[in-house]
């Protein structure tokens, strides 16, 4: 209060970074293929943008998500469908933050270091973790979830029987390129297949 028992106040906005640097995981591909080798890049990186130091010590985990569906009967006859998260650790390893080289105005993963990774062998989705310590001890962590398609059926989380959802390989395409799209339902048989732009440009039955 000043002089005359009028309130003041003031407030400032600022950040406070949880640790000395952060991890940064290479993007997977949304739809991977059950057998193939899943690359684990990975950086440090301080809280002002630029590369951290290379050869941080960190721990990669390679975990399963299942799901447990199950049909939940309600009032006036009507259903609905309940599922549950199971986890499954698949792999884990001991792997080093990689070298980063400026190259122009954006900066690369040295070539020539060794890349870790892990092998999937079946369909479902993944979920990849990366930990480290700062020197403080602060934990820091990163990850990133992806896809892995395959012919084995398996469950997956949904609500509705007569759901479909579409998993595309990537987020964006160029004229030319081939898209890979992951179909997860809980339904079987023969499909209807639309690509449309404005209209369907193309239909088929698989």
């Amino acid at each position: 209060s000043d002089v005359c028992s009028s309130d003041l106040s003031a407030a400032a906005n600022f950040v406070r970074h949880s640790s000395e640097f952060y991890l940064g995981l290479r993007e997977l591909r949304g739809v991977m293929h059950s057998g193939e080798k899943i690359p684990v890049e990975v950086i440090a990186v301080r809280p002002d943008g630029q590369p951290g130091a290379p050869g941080v010590k960190a721990r990669a985990t390679l975990t399963r998500i299942e799901w447990r569906t199950v049909r939940v009967e309600g009032a006036g006859g009507t259903h609905s469908y309940r599922s549950e998260i199971e986890r499954k650790e698949i792999a884990a390893r001991d792997i080093a933050t990689r070298s980063l080289t400026r190259r122009g105005d954006h900066w690369e993963t040295a070539a020539g270091e060794a890349v870790d990774a892990f092998k999937v062998s079946e369909p479902g989705v993944y979920l990849l973790e990366v930990s480290a310590k700062d020197a403080a001890g602060q934990a820091v962590l990163t990850a990133v979830s992806f896809s892995v398609a395959g012919p084995r059926p398996l469950a997956w989380n949904y609500r509705n029987e007569l759901q479909i959802d579409l998993v595309p390989d990537r987020k964006s395409y160029r004229v030319g390129d081939t898209a890979e799209v992951l179909v997860k339902t809980p339904i079987s048989g023969a499909a209807l297949v639309t690509i449309e732009r404005e209209r369907v440009r193309r239909s088929y039955v698989t």
